[in-house]
């Protein structure tokens, strides 16, 4: 908080380093230590004075405590040696995955009031960061507030300019408090400090923190746990920090998994997820925005979505609520949804409880080592749409319960509801030089079966090839889909080994623009074919670029009447 000192030189100098660099503000809620400049605030209420005495240095006390014999002035240079490491060293202010700052939680031993503080350097300042939580370190550097918040007091703080590891390793012991205690009058005895709570509960979720009963913020900054509303703790453990952001008072940062012990979470159904009894955030919200645990069995396995640098490959995979079916045993509406997750991403998942991910040389997934259709599994993720899609996003914590029979498909056509449901439409393209892709109005209850593992009967193939944009080249394309019965678009989100749409024979299609519906002489093994009975087809309702479409899984979801006839390109062309 603001100390009754003014502001050093030195410590003006290193601001003004930060606004000559723009340095960033950071985005994942980090402790930056640069920004915008010093918060304006009442004077910080001195301590009771009372701090370990230091030969020839300073205690952390002496940082945190005006009232201290030896109190060190802001802006001052201090050392302070032998002190505890009290989180491990965390970067914060990310550049394309890569911190520019680095920050250490230190304090005396024993912990007590105002003996904690933050310790921040620049991450190019080549000191250490392989610092665990109770490494003896000392530091020197100057003492410095920060905050980014309008109003409000400042964080305390020592910019390092060395940092050295003494050998040894003692874990300090936390400080029992109560969420009273953190937003008493004397709350700023406990900045920096390690302290746990007991027996509390999570009211909301937020993108950086999650709030408890008492009103207190847990902090995502060091270790991203994704509470559940209504969650409650045995236990939360954690360093104290002022929120620089906004400046209302001082939250907890949990820094590591056994730092959180949870006593349950509510647990929600698919079918709440979708129709309504629990609130689905925005498309693409931040993740933390509306944690949810959801219990189901998978109906379609992980397939690849995207790569991404950051974050690794994301997959995605469908799950269905077993409760939610006809008295045949047949899903319902509502019964589906998307679960998208990154294995490898170490911003979100936490638990990966059975899994592993692990694939081959050509990328399929080891026996077991992903969800496999009829596992049944518990997930904690996001309860926010992805492209329009139902889906659970940003996937933190996923386990395998068990195995069992995945409930029957939901039945289109001969004995079940019209297929004419599943028309999924599409948006109208602007450019009149695309034959076909007029805009076409969904059924009106298409929502309602997004995520759904459907199974059309005796259908047939009213457009054998149905173009769709090339979102490279913004012309129309052949990506293989067809129409059929009720105009319910079949599509290959799964990519299969051509069982319908082929591959193109590609010394005659050398661009994007000659993969055209009217270029099927130069397709292998596309066997759509206009009239093509489908005694049965099964798939899972997806969304691809606003538009709805039955995907089939593999070779057993199709049964054609008469069998696949290859047409288009001569056998010549092809491999």
């Amino acid at each position: 908080m603001l100390r009754s000192s003014t502001l050093a030189l030195g410590s003006l100098a290193w601001l003004g380093l930060c606004f000559v660099a723009a340095c960033p503000v950071p985005e994942d809620g980090g402790l930056l230590g640069e920004g915008e400049g010093e918060g304006e605030g009442e004077v910080e209420p001195p301590g009771d004075g009372d701090c370990p005495v230091v030969a020839g240095a300073n205690s952390v006390c002496d940082v945190q405590d005006s009232a201290s014999a030896n109190a060190v002035a802001e802006g001052a240079l201090v050392t302070l040696p032998g002190v505890i490491a009290t989180s491990p060293a965390f970067g914060s202010s990310f550049e394309a995955g890569v911190p520019s700052r680095f920050n250490l939680y230190v304090a005396d031993n024993p912990n007590d009031k105002r003996g904690g503080v933050l310790v921040t350097w620049f991450a190019d300042a080549g000191l250490p960061t392989d610092i665990a939580i109770g490494d003896v370190v000392t530091v020197t550097g100057q003492v410095s507030e920060f905050s980014l918040a309008d109003s409000g007091g400042t964080e305390t703080r020592i910019d390092a300019q060395t940092l050295t590891k003494d050998g040894g390793n003692t874990p300090l012991l936390p400080l029992v408090v109560t969420e009273a205690d953190l937003s008493s009058s004397s709350a700023e005895d406990y900045e920096g400090v390690l302290v746990t709570l007991n027996d509390v509960e999570a009211a909301s979720t937020g993108q950086f923190a999650f709030t408890l009963t008492g009103g207190i913020n847990v902090a995502t900054a060091i270790f991203d746990y994704p509470a559940i509303a209504g969650e409650t703790f045995t236990s939360i453990t954690g360093v104290v920090r002022f929120d620089i952001f906004d400046g209302e008072g001082f939250e907890v940062q949990p820094r590591q998994a056994s730092d959180v012990v949870s006593e349950g979470s509510p647990t929600s159904t698919v079918t709440q997820l979708n129709d309504g009894t629990v609130t689905r955030c925005a498309d693409n919200a931040d993740f933390n925005q509306c944690v949810v645990a959801v219990s189901g069995v998978v109906t379609a396995a992980p397939d690849f979505l995207f790569d991404d640098d950051e974050r690794g490959a994301l997959f995605g995979f469908y799950i269905a609520d077993p409760a939610n079916v006809d008295g045949a045993g047949r899903l319902n509406r509502n019964s589906g949804i998307l679960v998208t997750i990154s294995p490898e991403d170490p911003i979100s998942v936490v638990s990966l409880d059975g899994y592993t991910f692990d694939q081959d040389d050509n990328h399929a997934f080891l026996a077991g080592a992903a969800p496999e259709v009829g596992d049944v599994v518990e997930v904690t993720g996001d309860n926010a749409g992805r492209f329009g899609e139902r889906a659970l996003r940003f996937t933190s914590r996923l386990k395998k319960i068990s195995t069992t029979t995945p409930p029957l498909p939901a039945l289109f056509g001969t004995g079940g509801l019209d297929p004419s449901e599943l028309k999924g439409g599409r948006p109208e393209i602007a450019n009149g030089d695309f034959p076909g892709l007029e805009g076409i109005a969904p059924s009106a209850t298409i929502e309602d079966w997004h995520g759904v593992l459907v199974e059309l009967r005796d259908v047939v193939t009213t457009t054998a090839c149905y173009s769709q944009v090339n979102g490279s080249t913004g012309t129309a394309a052949d990506f293989g889909n067809f129409l059929v019965t009720g105009d319910v678009e079949i599509s290959d989100s799964f990519n299969l080994d051509q069982e319908f749409s082929g591959f193109w024979f590609a010394d005659h299609v050398p661009n994007n623009a000659d993969k055209v519906c009217t270029n099927l002489a130069n397709k292998c093994q596309d066997s759509r074919a206009l009239g093509q009975t489908f005694t049965k087809l099964v798939g899972i309702v997806s969304v691809s670029f606003n538009v709805t479409r039955v995907n089939p899984r593999g070779s057993a979801d199709f049964e054609v009447t008469p069998g696949l006839v290859e047409e288009g390109s001569p056998a010549a062309n092809c491999p």
